[in-house]
C-alpha cells in the first residue's frame, strides 16, 4: 500500500516474532500522524520521548532516544511528520525506534491517509439501519427517529462520526457500525423475551451515544473531544439533541414513552461511577447497557487481534491490557482444534485473577470505554 508522498502505512509494517528470539530489524520510513508525545526520563536523566505513530490503517508505538527536544518542537508545530527508523520488539510487542523526524512537506499530507476508518461500507450500514426503522410500528418512538434522522446535519454526522477518542470504534463511521451493532443484538433480544417493549429499545440503542456527533471532533486527525465534549460529555449532550427533536415533533418529554427512551440514554453506562447519573431501572434499559458494554468491549479485543494477527495458526497472547486487567488469548482456531497446553487454562503469566463505499464516505465538515 505504499504512496508516493505517504510512503509506508502501518499496515504495511510486517512484525514476525520467531519463537525464542527476536523479531528481525525492519527499515521504516515514511509520514505519520505523531501522537500523544511525552517526555521521560531514564534513570541516568537522559531524555526519551515515547509516542505513537498513526494512520489510517493503524498504529504503532514509537520511541526516540536522541535529539528529544527537538523532535518535541517539530511536533508541537505540526504532528505530521516523516520518520525513518527501524521496528524492534519491547516486552514482545512491536514498536518503532525512530532515528531521525522532521516535518512532513505539507504537499505529501493527504487528510484521508490519517483518518482510521470503518472496515465497512457506510453507505451500506445506514441503508440496514433505515431497513430496521421503517420496520418498527408507527408511534412516538418511530416519530421520533425519523424527525432525527429527517435533519440533513444530524444524519451526516450520525453516519461519518467516531463512536469514541480511543478505546472501541474509535474510527469514521465508529458510531454508525456500533449502533447497528447494538441495535441488531437488541432486536434478537427483544423476540426472546415476551415482555420487553421493542420499540422503545431499538430507539434507546439507535440513540445512546447520540451525543457522540458533537463530543468528538473528527473532521481531521488526530479524532479529539471538542471543548462541548469535555465540559458537557455526550450523555447530557445526547439528552439535549433528543429533547430537541421531542419538541419538535411535538412528543411530550414528560410521557412515558419520551421518559423510557431519556433513561435508557442516561443510563446506558451502567453505574454512576462510570459516568451514568442514573442506573439503568427498566428492562430495557439493562439489556441496552449490557449489550452496549459487550459490543464495545468486543471491539476492543477484535482491534487487538488485527494488531497482531495469528500466523500460521499459532495462537498467542497479547501483552497486559490495563483498561481491561488480563492478556487476551489470540487464536484463529477452526472447530476441532485445541490448544496445546494450559497456558489458556490458567490466564497466561496473570491467571484467571490477575471494503469502502467512496462516494458516501466523505467527511462532514468519559468515561473508561466512552
Amino acid at each position: 500500500m505504499e504512496g508516493s508522498g505517504k510512503g509506508l502505512y502501518i499496515s504495511d509494517i510486517s512484525w514476525d516474532a520467531p519463537s525464542g528470539g527476536s523479531a528481525s530489524f525492519r527499515k521504516v520510513k515514511g509520514i505519520f500522524l505523531a501522537e500523544d508525545p511525552v517526555v521521560l526520563e531514564t534513570k541516568n536523566g537522559n531524555l526519551y520521548m515515547n509516542l505513537r505513530l498513526s494512520d489510517r490503517t493503524g498504529r504503532l508505538p514509537a520511541k526516540i532516544w536522541d535529539n528529544v527536544d527537538s523532535a518535541y518542537k517539530i511536533i508541537s508545530e505540526s504532528p505530521y511528520v516523516s520518520i525513518s527508523g527501524e521496528l524492534r520488539t519491547y516486552r514482545d510487542m512491536p514498536q518503532i525506534v525512530i532515528d531521525s523526524l522532521s516535518p512532513a512537506a505539507s504537499g505529501d499530507i493527504r487528510i484521508e491517509d490519517f483518518l482510521p476508518h470503518t472496515p465497512h461500507s457506510i453507505s451500506d450500514m445506514w441503508k440496514e439501519l433505515k431497513r430496521i426503522i421503517k420496520g418498527m410500528r408507527t408511534g412516538a418512538p418511530r416519530a421520533l427517529l425519523d424527525a432525527i434522522f429527517s435533519d440533513d446535519k444530524v444524519r451526516r454526522a450520525f453516519k461519518h462520526a467516531p463512536a469514541a477518542k480511543n478505546v472501541h470504534h474509535a474510527y469514521i463511521g465508529g458510531l454508525l457500525e456500533h449502533t447497528l451493532s447494538v441495535t441488531r443484538l437488541c432486536k434478537e433480544i427483544s423476540a426472546h423475551y415476551g415482555s420487553i417493549n421493542r420499540e422503545i429499545l431499538l430507539t434507546g440503542a439507535i440513540l445512546h451515544d447520540i451525543g457522540k456527533i458533537e463530543e468528538l471532533s473528527f473532521s481531521k486527525p488526530p479524532i479529539d473531544y471538542t471543548d462541548r465534549g469535555r465540559l458537557i460529555g455526550h450523555i447530557a449532550l445526547g439528552m439535549n439533541i433528543i429533547e430537541r427533536f421531542m419538541a419538535l415533533v411535538p412528543i411530550d418529554s414528560g410521557s412515558c414513552d419520551a421518559q423510557l427512551i431519556l433513561h435508557m440514554v442516561l443510563s446506558h453506562h451502567g453505574e454512576r461511577e462510570m459516568g451514568s447519573p442514573v442506573v439503568p431501572m427498566t428492562e430495557e434499559a439493562m439489556i441496552l447497557h449490557f449489550v452496549d458494554n459487550m459490543d464495545s468491549k468486543i471491539n476492543y479485543i477484535q482491534q487487538l487481534k488485527r494488531e497482531r494477527p495469528v500466523k500460521e495458526g499459532a495462537p498467542q497472547w497479547t501483552a497486559y491490557q490495563r483498561l481491561l486487567e488480563r492478556r487476551f488469548f489470540i487464536h484463529d482456531m477452526q472447530q476441532g482444534d485445541t490448544v496445546a497446553n494450559n497456558d489458556v487454562i490458567n490466564g497466561g503469566d496473570e491467571g484467571l485473577t490477575g471494503s469502502h463505499d467512496h462516494a458516501d464516505d466523505a467527511l462532514c465538515g468519559n468515561t473508561l470505554w466512552k
